[in-house]
C-alpha cells in the first residue's frame, strides 16, 4: 500500500507499506528546509512501529537542505533510529554533501546503506554527472580501504574523475556498513 505521509509546497513524503515483510519504505522529495516539518511524519512512524520492524529511507530524490533541514533531519534520525531497524536505500548528492559536515545526521555508527550518488566529470566532453555508487562494492565488510569507482562517459566512452574531494565525499563511509538491497 502506498501513501502520501507529509506534503509541503516544495518537500513531501511518501511511503509503501509491507506488512509481509514488516518494512516501511519512505521516499524524501524535494527540498529540505524551514518550510517543512517532520512531526506528522513521526507521528505516523511511532503508530507503526508495533506494526512495522524495518524502516527503508530512500532519499535520492531530496533536492536540496539547508542548515533548518540539517537540524530538522538529524532530531528526526535521532528520535526514530532507536525504534526501527533503520536502512537507507539511496543517499542523493545533496544529502551525502551534507553528512560530509556533520555525520551524526546519517544515525548511529553502522547504519547500515545500499547506495549514493557522487558526481563524476567528463574533461573531455566538459560534463558532470551523478552516478549511484554500491556501498558493498566500494566497501567491503571490515575493510579500511575506500576509493571511488570509476566509470566511463556515456558520451565518449573515456573515463571519468571523481569531481570533488575523494576523502571528504567518502568519509562518511567509515560510519555506515554495507546493507543488501532492500
Amino acid at each position: 500500500m502506498k501513501v502520501t505521509i507529509a506534503k509541503f509546497p516544495k518537500f513531501s513524503v511518501n511511503a509503501e507499506l509491507d506488512e509481509a515483510k514488516k518494512r516501511m519504505t519512505f521516499w524524501l522529495n524535494g527540498n529540505l528546509n524551514e518550510d517543512v516539518s517532520l512531526v506528522d511524519v513521526s507521528k505516523y512512524l511511532f503508530k507503526a512501529k508495533d506494526s512495522f520492524k524495518l524502516l527503508v529511507l530512500n532519499l535520492e530524490k531530496l533536492t536540496y537542505m539547508n542548515s533548518k533541514g540539517l537540524s530538522l533531519w538529524t532530531t528526526f534520525i535521532q528520535h526514530i533510529q532507536p525504534k526501527f531497524d533503520l536502512m537507507y536505500d539511496t543517499l542523493s548528492e545533496t544529502f551525502v554533501d551534507r553528512v560530509t559536515a556533520m555525520p551524526q545526521m546519517i544515525g548511529t555508527e553502522g547504519t547500515r546503506v545500499y547506495q549514493f550518488e557522487a558526481p563524476y566529470h567528463c574533461k573531455k566532453c566538459n560534463t558532470t554527472v551523478t552516478q549511484l555508487i554500491e556501498v558493498a562494492k566500494i566497501k567491503p565488510m571490515n575493510s579500511k580501504k575506500i576509493a571511488a569507482p570509476s566509470f566511463n562517459c556515456g558520451t565518449c566512452n573515456t573515463v571519468m574523475s571523481f569531481d570533488d574531494v575523494e576523502t571528504i565525499y567518502l568519509h562518511f563511509l567509515d560510519r555506515i556498513q554495507p546493507a543488501s538491497k532492500p
